[in-house]
């Protein structure tokens, strides 16, 4: 997401200058309107004066500002603040300045943002072997069990040799001992 572009203009010279208090409260009053008329109640505009205030007798009403002096000062004191930043020249270093972090914080997000989708290919790609060498070792391992079955089933078959072969030496020395036993009888025989 591109960051939001400041635009750093100079005011033209012909642009509307700062309102007084005086024009901003009759600006105002300006804007003031009396409500609808609603039948079957005067408006105060169209009632008719009394005796008293036709003749001027009676109390005179102060006649109160639409805004109240405070409002009245702040508008001042703020429209004066506005004027000085116009007219003061280190404005446009601070525009300058404003404009350049704001190039800086752009870069550095993009950057930012940049470094952070490498990483999350990195730890894609991390998941990714580590799924693979995980799939890996359980074929290793299951190879592994296989291999031991074989080796037990080997095992099994060469103690079974073992024991026809022990048999078939007892028989072997049976029959030496026999045959053994044979000669001597018959040289036995024939020295009689």
């Amino acid at each position: 997401m591109a960051p939001p572009k400041i635009n750093f203009t100079k005011s033209k010279k012909n642009s509307t200058p700062a309102l007084t208090s005086k024009e901003v409260q009759n600006k105002v009053s300006l804007k003031v309107k009396s409500p609808p008329p609603v039948k079957g109640v005067p408006s105060p505009n169209s009632a008719k004066p009394t005796q008293d205030e036709v003749s001027g007798k009676g109390k005179e009403k102060a006649v109160e500002p639409l805004l109240p002096k405070r409002l009245e000062e702040e508008v001042e004191r703020r429209t004066k603040e506005l004027e000085d930043l116009r007219r003061n020249p280190e404005a446009e270093k601070l525009k300058a300045d404003v404009h350049h972090l704001v190039n800086d914080l752009a870069a550095t997000r993009t950057s930012a943002q940049e470094k952070e989708d490498k990483l999350e290919k990195e730890i894609e790609k991390k998941k990714e072997e580590i799924n693979s060498f995980y799939v890996q070792h359980i074929s290793w391992e299951q190879g592994l069990a296989k291999k031991d079955e074989e080796l037990g089933i080997f095992k099994a078959k060469v103690e079974s040799q073992d024991l026809v072969l022990a048999e078939m030496s007892a028989k072997i020395e049976a029959l030496q001992s026999d045959l053994a036993n044979i000669r001597d009888s018959d040289e036995g025989n024939k020295s009689s």
